[in-house]
């Protein structure tokens, strides 16, 4: 092998390495807790019960981690699928604050409307026996007007923003 392929096998084996190393770190590093990735998902199965919650199960990552699954309100074809989030550390955890954007124009009908539902898998180690997960559901128009009432069709109207808070426990 050439010294110039062997260079190119190097810089590649430790660009490699460093994007390995890279993905390994946290999102978001707290007092007492670490949030290890997070992952939203439109969910178009579910019944009226799993809407506005916060469920808690062991992580497959790490025995010490935990899976939070926080899903939102019931949105329609009028909603984009991503929802942006941001975390942010407050004195007794964490709080995520999810963003939902709907389009100012939407001209659909409700017999068109697909009902759907944001889902935000969230994977935490604790650093404590115990944390306050908060969520904040929040609405805006595509021109960036925040909503508070909001109605997604054949829906109920929907007061914004939605917060939503759960205390978690470190598994043993």
């Amino acid at each position: 092998m050439s010294t110039v392929k062997r260079m190119g096998l190097v810089i590649a084996i430790a660009y490699s390495l460093s994007v390995a190393q890279a993905d390994a770190q946290s999102v978001k590093t707290c007092v007492g807790a670490e949030v290890l990735s997070i992952k939203e998902s439109p969910e178009s199965r579910y019944s009226d019960d799993q809407t506005k919650t916060i469920e808690v199960t062991a992580s497959e990552s790490t025995e010490k981690a935990v899976t939070i699954v926080a899903r939102g309100p019931v949105l329609g074809s009028m909603d984009w699928s991503v929802v942006e989030t941001n975390l942010a550390c407050t004195q007794h955890g964490i709080l995520l604050t999810a963003n939902i954007t709907r389009s100012a124009g939407f001209t659909g009908s409700t017999l068109k409307n697909t009902p759907w539902i944001p889902r935000i898998n969230v994977v935490v180690m604790l650093r404590q026996p115990d944390m306050l997960f908060e969520v904040r559901w929040r609405m805006r128009l595509t021109t960036g007007e925040e909503l508070t009432p909001a109605q997604p069709p054949a829906y109920p109207e929907q007061i914004y923003p939605i917060t939503m808070a759960k205390i978690i426990t470190r598994p043993q």
